[in-house]
């Protein structure tokens, strides 16, 4: 298998049967590629997460926690590549987040800000699908009537976390597993999303933050194969690949 910008141009030309794309590739959208169940449990989970300062939610109320959890449950992997498609193709963060929230109504009323309460500081690592993230929980926290403002394209976890720790930053979208590893490498690699979630919020006890309820929409190594090489080998699963060159599936 590979990995790598290059994975997409060798399954095309044949010269890899196997490679490795994020979940959220949106070359998985057009059909030319199926991404094979990860029914080994292989890869760690990666749901999308916000974070949040605690001091935030206490100052703002259930309010804050529900207007993003609103917004959490409605990107799915399948939503977010298509919006990393977009991205890709010339869109601005904020014109796709602006349409996503526009076409998806959360059910949340509108309210006037308080001049006494906090903005919100939402932030992002530097690359395109963190932005897009952060982008649509700053379009819906606007929306739902708390100031905010945007840090994005900060840098690195190892930049924009200690920003999140002190405060600079209010809310950042995270991936469960990664930030699990850069916490607690020990603990990075469990493959369920709740249980994932569950050690994220124990781990985050005592430093301020806090890991609100995850997104359906996951962002992890997938292994897929053409959809020609699927039809021909009847490939769905990764455990598949074993009986499809011959090896035990490891199940007897």
């Amino acid at each position: 298998m590979r990995a790598g910008p290059r994975t997409v141009d060798a399954l095309e030309a044949g010269e890899i049967q196997v490679g490795v794309l994020f979940t959220t590739d949106p070359r998985l959208l057009a059909g030319d590629f199926v991404l094979l169940e990860d029914d080994r449990h292989a890869q760690p989970a990666e749901s999308v997460t916000p974070i949040l300062r605690d001091e935030l939610r206490a100052a703002h109320g259930e309010h804050l926690a529900a207007s993003i959890d609103a917004l959490s449950a409605e990107l799915t992997t399948e939503r977010l590549a298509e919006l990393n498609r977009r991205v890709l193709l010339g869109a601005s963060a904020a014109a796709v987040a602006a349409e996503f929230l526009t076409k998806r109504r959360h059910g949340l009323t509108p309210r006037t800000p308080r001049r006494n309460q906090p903005a919100i500081v939402v932030g992002s690592a530097n690359f395109a699908e963190s932005v897009t993230v952060a982008e649509l929980y700053a379009h819906a926290l606007a929306g739902a009537g708390f100031l905010v403002e945007r840090h994005l394209g900060i840098g690195n976890r190892d930049t924009y976390f200690p920003l999140l720790r002190d405060g600079t930053v209010g809310l950042v979208p995270e991936y469960v597993g990664s930030l699990l590893a850069y916490l607690d490498g020990s603990r990075g690699s469990i493959s369920d999303p709740p249980q994932a979630h569950a050690v994220l919020a124990q781990a985050l006890q005592g430093t301020g933050l806090v890991a609100l309820q995850p997104a359906p929409a996951q962002n992890k190594n997938g292994i897929v194969v053409t959809a020609a090489t699927a039809a021909h080998y009847g490939l769905t699963k990764i455990s598949d690949l074993g009986r499809a060159i011959g090896e035990p599936d490891g199940n007897g």
